[in-house]
């Protein structure tokens, strides 16, 4: 793709703000990267959204309560509690009974495809899960898979009194996993 000249820039500018609004050809390096931002066209959602709201209802304000927050998650147990998080989400909106009845998220999808064609990793980011001195147990996929789903039914059971909210999963189905030997 070309890159864009100065005045396709203003013409972009003048499109989405009006012509009304004056553009300062000091800021055409910021106009010029600003569509590739992902912060930029979030952020730009988000003031858009609170502004049409807003002027509608008659208030003011932020309409999600801050601006989105990104934090890097590649290993360790923010990745593992991250993964537990999005895997338990099912359960909170009452969609299934246990996370590996759905299909879209990742317990579900190692469970009921027996991760075809090798889609997901099964590095959880967790030494327990993956140490680099693994003996032949957590060398085993299925043996990690086996682990993980334990961290993530332990993690259901756990509630956030602080939130006012109880475990996603019931402690009698996860004693009953236990006995099983999840």
């Amino acid at each position: 793709m070309a890159e864009l000249t100065d005045q396709d820039i203003q013409k972009r500018f003048e499109a989405i703000y009006g012509e009304s609004r004056e553009f300062a050809e000091s800021q055409i390096p910021y106009w010029r990267e600003k569509p590739s931002s992902l912060s930029e066209f979030v952020r730009e959602i988000k003031v858009g959204l609170a502004r049409y709201y807003n002027r509608r209802h008659n208030r003011r304000g932020y309409f999600w309560g801050d601006r989105f927050k990104s934090v890097i998650v590649d290993k360790g147990e923010t990745l593992v509690n991250c993964l537990a998080y999005i895997d338990l989400n099912p359960l909170r909106t009452g969609l299934v009974e246990r996370p590996e009845d759905y299909r879209w998220n990742s317990l579900g999808y190692h469970l009921q495809t027996e991760n075809k064609d090798q889609f997901l990793s099964t590095d959880f980011g967790l030494e327990e899960f993956n140490p680099p001195s693994a003996g032949k147990c957590l060398k085993n996929e299925k043996e990690r898979i086996r682990r993980y789903r334990r961290y993530v039914y332990e993690a259901g059971a756990i509630g956030r009194p602080d939130k006012m909210q109880a475990g996603v999963i019931d402690v009698k189905v996860v004693a009953k996993e236990r006995k099983k030997r999840i």
